[in-house]
């Protein structure tokens, strides 16, 4: 800008702080003509308002609800030893198969999920890792882990860095992040490591896992690095395991509403494969009906046909329950299938129901 131009801007601003120039009549004072154009037009580090956005990208649905964006920090919280580690895996072998799992339907499938594990030795995790990979099949290349146990806290963050930024994954893992600072509760250090993991998501996913409090009823992550991850992740997610069974319950996000929103179940095989918890269910649900059938049979005895009075006489002889208790546990087995009706007339028999049946 030459003198003149410098001169006469500063005349400008003059006029207009003093009223002279009212702020409608300055589209035809302000030249040259770039001065009448949005700035973000002129100046690409100015966000566009008006910029038409495209829906926002997700790798899968869970139920009915788009799910796992594309770009954002993503948590991950659990109480100690209940399964957040191994959440990150249940949802991301199915991403890189293809395949249907419990609730979760993948959309797209990722180039390559990169976890960075802090926690595991290097054969603790390999066989982890092998067990997994083999259940994805072909694009089980694309499951990489780099173990980083060993390395210290300034290293760690160097591999990741370096690592990410040459082989470009579109989904990393940093399991856990409280192993990348000396002190979750230092204010700058927590910022400066949720800074970089934010800068690092642009573009693709990074899923965060982190402790909770010890609380039991309190489940937010732990130290102000906790709560700095909670305020830049785009969704969170808790989990938890109960006889067997791990549960990753959706908890909050920036897109979609929590309320109602599927869980999705998993559970270990005897291999240590990641499966379905259908299947445990299953089983154990044949486990019941196969008790019930059997404490049924006893009460029948040799009788094929039992009368509603009969069957209810003898529960409460043989199992000392009360008429009430009696009548609840032949409604429960009715509903088990164990037992059944002889015919559609109200007052029919029970007979016992065949096991093949």
């Amino acid at each position: 800008m030459s003198k003149e131009q410098t001169n006469a801007a500063a005349e400008l601003a003059r006029e207009i702080y003093t009223a002279k120039v009212k702020p409608g009549e300055l589209s035809t004072i302000m030249e040259p003509e770039q001065y009448r154009r949005p700035i973000w037009e002129t100046d690409p580090d100015f966000l566009n308002p008006y910029k038409e956005l495209p829906p926002v990208q997700t790798w899968a649905r869970i139920a009915e609800r788009p799910a796992l964006p594309k770009e954002g920090i993503i948590t991950f919280s659990a109480k100690q030893k209940k399964g957040k580690s191994l959440s990150t895996y249940a949802l991301a072998i199915p991403l890189l198969s293809g395949n249907d799992f419990d609730a979760l339907t993948p959309t797209d499938r990722p180039n390559m999920v990169m976890v960075f594990d802090m926690e595991m030795s290097e054969t603790t995790l390999t066989n982890r890792v092998l067990n997994q990979v083999q259940s994805i099949g072909e694009y089980g290349t694309r499951f990489v882990v780099c173990p980083l146990k060993s390395k210290s806290i300034q290293d760690r963050i160097k591999t990741i860095a370096a690592k990410v930024e040459q082989y470009r994954p579109d989904i990393v893992v940093i399991d856990q992040a409280a192993k990348l600072v000396t002190n979750g509760n230092d204010l700058a250090e927590s910022n400066a490591l949720t800074d970089m993991l934010d800068k690092m998501s642009i573009g693709r996913s990074v899923w965060v896992v982190m402790h909770e409090n010890k609380g039991q009823d309190d489940n937010n992550m732990k130290g102000h690095l906790g709560s700095f991850l909670s305020y830049a992740a785009v969704e969170a997610y808790n989990v938890d395991r109960k006889d067997g069974i791990f549960t990753i319950t959706y908890r909050e996000g920036r897109d979609t509403e929590s309320d109602n929103a599927a869980p999705i179940r998993f559970a270990m095989d005897s291999n240590g494969r990641i499966i379905e918890a259908n299947a445990i269910f299953q089983a154990a649900h044949e486990k019941e009906v196969q008790g019930w059938h059997n404490n049924f049979a006893m009460l029948f005895g040799d009788d094929k046909e039992l009368r509603s009075m009969e069957l209810i006489e003898r529960i409460k002889t043989q199992e000392r329950l009360e008429e009430r208790a009696a009548k609840t546990k032949i409604a429960r087995a009715k509903e088990l299938g164990v037992i059944r009706k002889t015919s559609n007339e109200t007052r029919a028999p029970y007979e016992l129901t065949p096991v093949s049946a």
